[in-house]
């Protein structure tokens, strides 16, 4: 199958020679995989589905399009999505440009159901594109991308402005859960250049985790130092988990516990700062 696609986009490539430039239309089909697979790393592969997934508001009325999206969404063997799309190519005798988009339609579509990195995809579907068309693809793509970071990223503030505002609660003595309520406390009172120790050796997995249960003053503390794009991962990361049970909130944070323990323990951080920790740990 992949000798086919890399002589069948030879011939098409050649083709291109008679046509007038026109990098729109690679921008619009490799902008929508780009968009498929975010819903599909998101969402699922379910996503994807063209008639009832979200996918279904944007997806262009492109009969190839909705035939490989649902093929993808339900699950069929990628050998048999590659034959029945490849066979649909053949009998429309698609040639140039037209014939690029629907092989890159199909190479994107197989990629997204295998999961493979999404800045794999992109370069690879990228690399599909006809010299004569790629600059002007490239303009548009950047302009593309630079709208969305933009409003990915007044998104992901408003979020955060949302976190920083959560109310420092602490349970009483009799019900306080130690590693929900402490860890929350030590970061609160912990000078900056303790937290950058502290997250210098802490897991982001467990940072993620724990920020789903966290005061505002804490989280405040660590997006201080912290630099602000690791921070939008872990926020976008805490989001895409959804909810969660509290003991994997409770083990995340008594990994971070015993991080700050071992740094103590290293004369790394200063066990004044820590009373309470360090008292613990003596005992």
């Amino acid at each position: 199958m992949r000798q086919i696609i890399y002589t069948e986009l030879r011939k098409c490539s050649s083709e291109t020679n008679k046509e007038t430039e026109n990098g729109n239309r690679y921008f619009e089909t490799i902008n929508f995989i780009r968009i498929a697979e975010e819903k599909a790393r998101k969402e699922g592969l379910l996503d994807l589905d063209p008639e009832y997934g979200t996918i279904a508001e944007i997806v262009p009325k492109d009969d190839l399009w909705i035939k490989i999206l649902d093929l993808v969404s339900n699950g069929y063997d990628a050998d048999d999505i590659a034959e029945i799309c490849l066979l649909e190519y053949f009998s429309k005798n698609l040639q140039g440009t037209d014939g690029i988009l629907s092989l890159m339609r199909l190479v994107g579509g197989l990629a997204i159901q295998a999961g493979e990195n999404p800045n794999v995809i992109m370069k690879k579907i990228e690399a599909m594109i006809p010299l004569k068309y790629y600059n002007e693809y490239r303009k548009l793509m950047d302009n593309e991308i630079k709208k969305n970071t933009k409003s990915r990223e007044e998104k992901l503030d408003l979020v955060i402005e949302k976190l920083c505002m959560r109310p420092s609660t602490y349970l009483d003595e009799e019900t306080m859960n130690f590693a929900d309520a402490y860890l929350d406390k030590v970061l609160e009172q912990a000078s900056d250049s303790d937290i950058k120790k502290i997250l210098e050796n802490t897991d982001n997995r467990d940072l993620t985790m724990a920020l789903k249960k966290m005061s505002g003053v804490a989280t405040k503390k660590l997006y201080d130092n912290i630099s602000k794009n690791l921070f939008y991962l872990l926020v976008e990361e805490m989001s895409y988990l959804g909810p969660v049970r509290g003991k994997d909130v409770e083990d995340a944070k008594c990994r971070i516990l015993m991080v700050i323990g071992k740094l103590i323990r290293q004369d790394k951080l200063n066990p004044d700062n820590f009373e309470l920790l360090s008292m613990i740990m003596e005992e």
